[in-house]
């Protein structure tokens, strides 16, 4: 089993759906989350109580999402208001940032005090062989999985098909470079086949992982160019340079989430 979603009623009904009708009487081995987020770990400890099968995810996600958990940075209210304050952030903002935080927390009550690791180009059996890739950017260690007899890539969060993965900078590593790490994973992307069916975790299965990448890196590299336009010879904070990239009037919540996404730039990463 790969993601679980957010801890929630209505996700909990939808499995036990699952778990006693179709599922019924089938072995789960393994509860596998891609990556630290609500809608990928949430709900691992219910399963994996209710299923008697160990979580299995990289130690970078397990100890970021206990750290999360904890409200310690970049989760804790005084990180997050002292660092997005630092690049322009306003009240509503702040406000909007430490809701997400307690958010998390809300979704993700509880995780298992064990786990088993992933790493990278580890093999595992799930109904056949498949590769462990480890990717950065959009979490620290964002696993997916490579089935070369089969040609699928369950890729999670790394390669979606209609939009971009969310890369933010948090207080926890204030002059990080997550938009140069999920740069490098693109680009390692371009070695699956053409003819490879990738399995996103938003959106429908698609093909042509390459022409997909080869857009991403296209729309990065476009933004970045805006952004070194107008940051020449003057210096800006993050929220400042939300404008630049979305003429759009954005609501708070998206105001915030962009204000993390900008911050690499206002950093000098």
């Amino acid at each position: 089993m790969i993601d679980t979603g957010m801890d929630t009623e209505a996700t909990r009904a939808a499995w036990s759906t699952l778990l006693e009708g179709r599922f019924a009487g089938v072995p789960v081995r393994r509860i596998i989350a891609t990556h630290l987020h609500p809608d990928h770990v949430g709900l691992a400890h219910w399963l994996c109580e209710r299923c008697q099968a160990p979580l299995v995810m990289t130690l970078g996600e397990y100890l970021s999402a206990r750290l999360i958990q904890g409200r310690v940075a970049p989760a804790d209210p005084a990180s997050i208001r002292s660092f997005y304050g630092e690049h322009g952030g306003g009240k509503r903002e702040l406000d909007a940032l430490e809701g997400r935080a307690r958010f998390y927390v809300e979704t993700v009550p509880d995780l298992p005090l064990a786990f088993e690791r992933l790493e990278e180009g580890q093999r595992i059996r799930m109904g056949g062989l498949w590769e462990i890739w480890i990717g950065g950017g959009h979490s620290p260690e964002h696993a997916a999985f490579w089935s070369l007899e089969r040609n699928v890539f369950i890729g999670g969060d790394l390669l979606l098909p209609r939009i971009s993965s969310n890369i933010s900078v948090f207080s926890l590593e204030p002059v990080g470079d997550p938009l140069a790490a999920y740069l490098r994973t693109l680009r390692r992307l371009r070695d699956l086949p053409d003819g490879a069916l990738v399995l996103p975790s938003h959106g429908r299965p698609f093909r042509g992982a390459r022409f997909r990448v080869a857009e991403l890196l296209v729309h990065h590299g476009e933004r970045l160019e805006r952004l070194l336009e107008a940051l020449s010879g003057v210096s800006r904070t993050a929220a400042e340079l939300i404008p630049v990239l979305f003429e759009r009037k954005l609501d708070r919540t998206k105001s915030a989430s962009l204000l993390g996404k900008r911050s690499p730039i206002s950093t000098g990463c």
